[in-house]
C-alpha cells in the first residue's frame, strides 16, 4: 500500500484541508480524489501527491451546457461512472 496525500484548494487558490490514504495504486487514488472533491463543497481542486511525486490534479466540473449537472451526477458513485 502506498501512502496518498490529498490537497484540497478553494477557487481562489487557498488550500482549506489535506486528507491522507493509504491506497493500492495510482488508478485507485485518482479515484479517490474525485470522491475527497465531491465531499468538500468549497473545493474547486484536489492535488494528489504520493511522497514528493505529484500523482495528478482532478478539478471540479464547472456550471453550464458542457457540464454533467449536479455534484451528484459528478460522484464517483453516481451515474457517470456506474456500469
Amino acid at each position: 500500500m502506498l501512502l496518498f496525500t490529498f490537497y484540497l484548494y478553494r477557487p481562489d487558490g487557498s488550500s482549506i484541508a489535506f486528507e491522507s490514504f493509504e491506497l493500492i495504486d495510482d488508478a485507485r487514488a485518482m479515484v479517490q480524489a474525485r470522491k475527497v472533491l465531491f465531499e468538500h463543497p468549497s473545493a474547486v481542486q484536489v492535488e494528489i501527491w504520493s511522497g514528493e511525486r505529484q500523482v495528478g490534479v482532478v478539478e471540479q466540473l464547472p456550471p453550464g451546457p458542457m457540464s454533467l449537472g449536479s455534484r451528484a451526477d459528478n460522484c464517483p458513485t453516481g451515474p457517470a461512472l456506474s456500469g
